[in-house]
């Protein structure tokens, strides 16, 4: 299981992108109770409990999100129909190089599936990490080649 980096038009050179790690670090973070949910606020109801004897109640009117750190990356992953979806490699670079500041910075943090990778979170950010920096450099040389690319998941 792993994310792979298709390119359309073949670029000698290009480095190997593993993928494990960004696989496990995906699926940990759609199955994570941190994960993007929509969450119904309709039934919330905010009071002031002021001594100005005045009460009021306010509801929430439409959902509140909770963005995944792999957000930038999900319109080029895990499309439904399973299709090869060809994008522009600037596009995904710039959603790469995103993820990339919120996981070195230390502002993202990574869970995996128990089943899958049981261990070390810190073995798995630097594992996607890495996974990342090859993806950047595919997607460097397929702009270079002025190719597309397309990120599949392999099952």
């Amino acid at each position: 299981m792993a994310i792979h980096c298709l390119l359309h038009d073949e670029v000698p050179g290009i480095p190997l992108m593993e993928g494990k790690d960004l696989f496990v670090a995906c699926i940990g973070s759609r199955c994570s109770p941190s994960a993007p949910k929509l969450f119904p606020t309709s039934n919330i109801v905010g009071v002031d409990f002021s001594q100005s004897g005045q009460q009021s109640s306010s509801p929430q009117n439409g959902p509140v999100t909770v963005e995944s750190v792999f957000a930038p990356l999900e319109e080029f992953m895990f499309r439904e129909p399973l299709v090869v979806d060809w994008h522009h490699p600037s596009d995904g670079l710039a959603a790469v190089r995103a993820v990339l500041e919120k996981l070195r910075s230390g502002t993202a943090n990574l869970t995996a599936p128990p089943d899958m990778l049981p261990g070390n979170e810190e073995e798995l950010t630097a594992g996607v990490i890495i996974d990342l920096e090859e993806l950047e450099e595919i997607l460097i040389a397929a702009k270079r080649a002025h190719t597309r690319f397309a990120l599949v998941c392999d099952y």
